[in-house]
């Protein structure tokens, strides 16, 4: 009966009452216990985790992490609570469970050049987390690598001689995908570049009409279980689309365009995050350095915090839990 009911509590709860009896402490370790209290983790409201980049930091690049749930964005502004530095060229893999605060050691390096794609994604069908990287080695080379969580090297999967130019190197995870937006180097097309991690295979998601120029707006993200691009409309309004049915282009649908003027932001903004019921999004204007919380359903909005001008903010959501960022 105790094993049930601890299942269900938060991580931070869990943490504290390791110290209660030896037994409590081993179960935290345990894999069973471990997926169990996961898949009870999806059934709460899903935290955000942000990285704010201090790009005018005299070193080449600094980040800053924070995370909370969505229900507290309604409530309260951000702040940054945990610090670390990113290497430019050699660059190590770390597994990194927020929650915990545990990491892994770090990985062999791979060399990241300026267009490098990173993303990180579980295969459930293997129990596997994998860490995928996409380089453009030269102008007509680009290698796509894995990393998984355990491994003491990189695996090459995949050479061809196309590149995407993504506007944000962050991969977004969803449907056992990793996805990036942007425009191919050779055709000059903008298109959806999705790697699967079960079958270790990619293809290229061509992007709706409307969306003829990309800029650094133009965010994937998911929304009720489906992709879903926001993008920059005429310079007056952020329009949101969504595929109903994953890798089928003809499921696409226009889900929203909202006026800048309606959101109290002068200029582009970009949708970060999404609480639970499908009806509170958060909208970043990234000229105007602060958040705004959009209500769909009661169609008003709220403006929620500000950051210094030398801060780039990237959100993700994510299912805190006890897995290991490490072997044992």
């Amino acid at each position: 009966m105790s094993l049930k009911i601890l299942s269900w509590l938060p991580v931070k709860a869990l943490l504290r009452f390791r110290c209660v009896c030896k037994s409590w402490k081993s179960l935290m370790l345990d894999l069973s216990f471990v997926k169990l209290h996961l898949q009870r983790s999806y059934c709460r409201d899903t935290p955000v985790l942000f990285t704010l980049l201090n790009s005018n930091s005299k070193e080449e690049q600094c980040s800053l992490h924070y995370y909370c749930s969505m229900q507290r964005l309604l409530d309260n502004p951000l702040s940054a609570i945990d610090d670390g530095d990113l290497p430019f060229n050699q660059k190590p893999c770390r597994f990194w469970n927020p929650a915990t605060r545990l990491r892994s050691k770090k990985s062999p390096c791979i060399m990241c050049y300026i267009h490098t794609l990173i993303g990180f994604g579980y295969n459930d069908s293997s129990d596997t987390y994998k860490v995928v990287a996409v380089v453009k080695k030269s102008r007509a080379i680009t290698e796509l690598r894995v990393c998984c969580l355990g491994d003491n090297c990189w695996r090459k999967i995949a050479t061809w001689t196309d590149f995407l130019r993504a506007i944000h190197t962050k991969g977004l995870f969803m449907s056992n995908t990793l996805n990036w937006v942007g425009r191919l180097y050779t055709t000059h097309q903008n298109a959806i570049f999705s790697f699967d991690i079960r079958k270790e295979t990619y293809r290229y998601l061509s992007l709706p009409v409307d969306v003829d120029v990309l800029s650094d707006d133009t965010v994937i993200g998911v929304l009720g279980g489906c992709l879903c691009l926001s993008h920059d409309y005429k310079r007056t309004r952020l329009a949101i689309w969504q595929m109903k049915e994953f890798g089928v282009e003809k499921s696409r649908t226009p889900l929203k365009k909202v006026s800048y003027e309606h959101l109290q932001i002068s200029t582009s903004s970009s949708w970060m995050a999404m609480h639970a019921n499908g009806d509170v999004r958060l909208v970043a204007s990234k000229s105007e350095f602060g958040l705004v919380l959009y209500n769909r359903r009661e169609n008003r909005v709220k403006p929620n915090g500000m950051f210094s001008k030398t801060v780039i903010l990237e959100s993700t959501q994510y299912v805190e839990s006890l897995v290991l960022p490490y072997r044992i």
